[in-house]
C-alpha cells in the first residue's frame, strides 16, 4: 500500500473513483478539473495497492477569515471492495502531513446525512462534528 500524488496519467481511474463516489466523471472532466487545481493550494492524493489505484483524496488549503487557515478534503473515496484494508487511514495520515506543511490549523470534512459509515470512519480516525449545516447552490449563468 503507498500514497502518492495524482497526475495527468490518472484520469481514468480518478474519473471512476468519482463516478463510484456519486459524481459521474469522464477521464477528460478529471484532466480538465486537475488542470484547474495546480498551484500549492491544492493537492490530489491516490492510494494505490500493487499499482492500481484504489482510493483518492482532494485537498485543498483556505485562508479563511472566520477559522484561519484550514485545509478541507474536498472529495475522499476508497474503492468498495477495498475498503477496511487501511487505505482510507494511509490517506488521511498523508492529508495531516499535507496540512500541516501548508499552514492549516484545522483539517475540514463534510459528509452527507445519509452517509452513516463514513460518519463512523471519521469518528473513529479523531474528528469531531463542528456543526450541521444546509447546503445551497445557485447556478451561475455565463454571461
Amino acid at each position: 500500500m503507498s500514497v502518492r500524488e495524482a497526475g495527468v496519467g490518472d484520469a481514468v481511474a480518478l474519473a471512476a473513483l468519482m463516478t463510484e463516489l456519486g459524481y459521474p466523471s469522464s477521464p477528460e472532466q478529471v484532466l480538465a478539473r486537475l488542470a484547474s487545481l495546480a498551484g500549492e493550494d491544492h493537492v490530489v492524493l491516490l492510494a494505490e495497492r500493487g499499482g492500481e489505484v484504489v482510493g483518492a483524496m482532494h485537498l485543498h488549503r483556505a485562508a479563511t477569515l472566520a477559522s484561519g487557515t484550514i485545509a478541507e478534503i474536498m472529495a475522499f473515496v476508497v474503492h468498495e471492495p477495498v475498503r477496511g484494508e487501511g487505505h482510507g487511514r494511509a490517506l488521511l495520515e498523508a492529508a495531516d502531513a499535507w496540512a500541516r506543511r501548508a499552514g492549516a490549523g484545522e483539517l475540514w470534512v463534510r459528509a452527507s446525512v445519509w452517509r452513516d459509515k463514513t460518519h463512523a470512519f471519521y469518528a473513529a480516525q479523531g474528528f469531531t462534528m463542528k456543526k450541521e449545516q444546509f447546503v445551497f447552490v445557485r447556478p451561475l449563468r455565463r454571461r
